[in-house]
């Protein structure tokens, strides 16, 4: 396998991505189901429903030993290696936060780094 095939060609990381969509659309309806039970009153004193979690797809052969593969600020490609996240990166290149949601959170980053002058 050519070495720029680690950092990830196009086609594997649409595939880390449809995993991790289809890891998602699972435990949307583990969940589901879970709440469906509780509110119907299925469950009662220590039955646990659904025990263990739902079964889960392998992970992509192909995917395994990707690495980041973000510029970093030395210009070189990131050799992180460890966990790498839904959208192919790892948690220090954009792969842990997707920045603020809420208007006050937006609010609050618009601020970071702001100062007024100083007047001598």
């Amino acid at each position: 396998m050519p070495r720029n095939a680690f950092f990830g060609t196009p086609e594997l990381r649409k595939k880390l991505k449809a995993y991790y969509r289809q890891l998602r659309q699972i435990w949307k309806i583990h969940a589901a189901l879970l709440n469906y039970g509780e509110s119907a009153g299925l469950y009662v004193g220590s039955i646990q429903p659904l025990s263990g979690g739902p079964l889960l797809p392998a992970f992509p052969e192909e995917c395994k030993g990707m690495l980041c593969g973000a510029k970093t600020r030395s210009g070189r490609p990131c050799r992180n290696d460890g966990t790498l996240f839904a959208n192919g990166r790892c948690k220090l290149h954009g792969g842990l936060s997707t920045g603020p949601k809420s208007a006050e959170g937006k609010r609050k980053s618009a601020q970071n780094g702001w100062s007024p002058k100083r007047t001598p």
